[in-house]
């Protein structure tokens, strides 16, 4: 009971309420990447979404942004990125670290060179949750794709809300 409470709060939803399985929101697939964005406070419970999703932790990428925000303990100037697998996804490993440096940008946009990173090395399909921008060649969903609009003859895009979710099926 107290895992629901933690997860509801986590989502946002009402008493009673579990995040709908992933398989129920887009196509299942036995071989898939999961990237899900966490800040420090929501650590805990991001690891049960993954099990609640049928997920496997492998490793964490930790964007180090380039000023201080807002925190109880310390001030947060990271965010971190569970990087989870389902079977036996295609991962095209390169001489990558877990630290993504980049600039701070609008409240919960995400920096471009993690969807670069995730682009080089998870090859199919991609869709991203609660995204707010829509992005070239990816299957986005969420209530507020238009939130940061693409500027003509721009790559950039970024789509993010409280818990940011990427997944590419193999």
């Amino acid at each position: 009971m107290r895992r629901l409470r933690r997860l509801n709060r986590f989502w946002g939803l009402g008493k009673g309420n579990l995040p709908r399985p992933l398989h129920e929101i887009l196509p299942r697939d036995e071989n898939a990447i999961l990237w899900l964005w966490t800040t420090n406070a929501r650590l805990r419970v991001a690891f049960d979404v993954l099990e609640a999703w049928g997920f496997e932790y492998k490793t964490v990428l930790t964007w180090v942004k380039d000023r201080m925000g807002t925190g109880d303990w310390l001030r947060g100037q990271t965010e971190h990125c569970l990087l989870a697998i389902r079977g036996k996804p295609v991962f095209l490993h390169a001489n990558r670290t877990t630290a993504l440096k980049a600039a701070r940008r609008e409240h919960s946009r995400k920096p471009e060179e993690f969807y670069v990173l995730a682009e080089a090395t998870c090859p199919g399909s991609k869709a991203e949750l609660f995204c707010r921008q829509q992005r070239e060649g990816w299957h986005d969903f969420g209530n507020d794709t238009q939130k940061f609009k693409r500027e003509k003859g721009s790559r950039e895009s970024c789509r993010a809300i409280l818990v940011e979710i990427w997944a590419s099926f193999a």
